[in-house]
């Protein structure tokens, strides 16, 4: 798993270089603050990490490894999927059939 957040913090320095916040890197993968620092200080003893005028950056070695991964491609921007949908409304006097539903769980239910 730790691998795994590695290279989600590698992603998330890549597409966001020095414009990145440690609150909201910490929010996009989902851990506690704790183990963000646990694994920021790992990443930087490694060398995947270093730290520039003060801001942390991503190593040419870093690099190395987002792109022999298959998360080279992975985005935490959401405007990058656009989603569309062809819907069409649904007449209003066609009839809707729902399925599965049964009328046996709600019998009794009110005694």
């Amino acid at each position: 798993m730790d691998e795994y957040i590695e290279l989600l913090i590698l992603v998330y320095f890549k597409e966001y270089g020095q414009n990145y916040s440690i609150f909201d890197l910490k929010e996009k993968i989902g851990v506690s603050l704790a183990m963000l620092n646990n694994v920021l200080d790992n990443m930087l003893e490694i060398g995947i990490l270093c730290i520039n005028n003060n801001l942390l950056e991503i190593t040419q070695s870093g690099r190395v490894l987002l792109g022999n991964s298959e998360m080279e491609t992975y985005s935490f921007c959401e405007d990058n999927f656009p989603i569309s949908y062809n819907i069409e409304k649904w007449p209003i006097d066609k009839v809707y059939p729902i399925q599965g539903f049964s009328k046996n769980k709600w019998r009794g239910s009110g005694k």
